[in-house]
Formats: structure tokens, C-alpha cells, sequence
């Protein structure tokens, strides 16, 4: 094991390996990539929906938008009849979601 002293060095307690700092900053990178190509796959769009009027409807198709993807950011906008979708899910599965549960869409 390592142990910080009061000086900010690190020193290694006895019988323990050296650290490599190559592998430790190899995966470092590898969770840095991970974590930066999640977010370059989120698409951000934004449709209208003429026949949303009201707080249900809003439910309604921001249920229906997370059951394509359960971690879509769904932003609904009631007087512009506009909702706005951060999701890795494709434009089509999210439009048809919306068709589906009874909410024509178009691109806005």
C-alpha cells in the first residue's frame, strides 16, 4: 500500500510492489475515453408536437421517450408545443415512440 505524508510525497510501505505509473495512467485514460465517448453519442433534438396541451400529455410522451432510453433528458415546452430530447436513442425510435403513444412529431 502507499500512504500520503504531510509533504504531499507518496511512500510506499514495505512489501508492497512499486507503482507503475504507466498502467495506472493507461487506465485513467481508458475511463477518461469511456466517459467522453458516452457523451459524443447523446444527440440532442428537438421536435413539435401539435396535439400536446397539457401536464398529462407532457407525462405522457416523457414516458414514452424513456422507454426507448431511461436516461434521455426530456425538457417539454407547453405553449411552444416543443419538447427537446438529449438521448443516445436515434431520432426515428424517438419520433415513433412519440406516434406510438399517440403524439404525431415533426422536426422543429
Amino acid at each position: 500500500m502507499y500512504e500520503a505524508s504531510h509533504a504531499g510525497k507518496v511512500k510506499r510501505k514495505k512489501g508492497c510492489a512499486p507503482l507503475d505509473l504507466a498502467s495506472v495512467g493507461t487506465l485513467i485514460y481508458r475511463e477518461a475515453e469511456k466517459t467522453f465517448s458516452a457523451e459524443m453519442e447523446n444527440l440532442t433534438m428537438k421536435l413539435n408536437v401539435p396535439d400536446m396541451s397539457c401536464g398529462h400529455c407532457a407525462g405522457v410522451i416523457t414516458k414514452a421517450i424513456r422507454a426507448v432510453d431511461p436516461t434521455a433528458d426530456v425538457k417539454v415546452d407547453l405553449p411552444s408545443k416543443t419538447v427537446e430530447v438529449t438521448t443516445a436513442a436515434q431520432v426515428p425510435s424517438i419520433s415513433k415512440a412519440l406516434l406510438d403513444a399517440g403524439y404525431p412529431n415533426t422536426a422543429a
